[in-house]
């Protein structure tokens, strides 16, 4: 979304280089996100009638992220481990 986050994008990058296929959830083709992923979700960041709120814009990314590990777990049970190490490896993300 716009004021893109630094650390947003250095994960992406860092994913990109250890070999991730990268989906972003981004608000339009402008997004810095967009020449680093493989598959791009647009949803515009702007209402015209209610204030823009960068925790429901989170809610639905993470919403949409669970829907995506949790087909892909079911679908491949042996990601499920992969999952696990690039969840934990990339813990240091969450550190301010």
């Amino acid at each position: 979304m716009p004021r893109y986050s630094r650390n947003t994008l250095e994960l992406a990058k860092f994913a990109r280089k250890r070999g991730a296929v990268l989906i972003a959830l981004t608000d339009g083709p402008s997004s810095p996100l967009v020449p680093l992923a493989d598959m791009t979700f647009f949803a515009p960041a702007r209402n015209s009638v209610l204030p823009n709120s960068p925790t429901a814009a989170f809610a639905v990314a993470v919403a949409v992220a669970d829907a995506l590990i949790t087909t892909l777990a079911r679908e491949r049970p042996d990601a499920v481990e992969a999952l696990k190490g690039l969840s934990e490896s990339l813990l240091w993300t969450f550190h301010y």
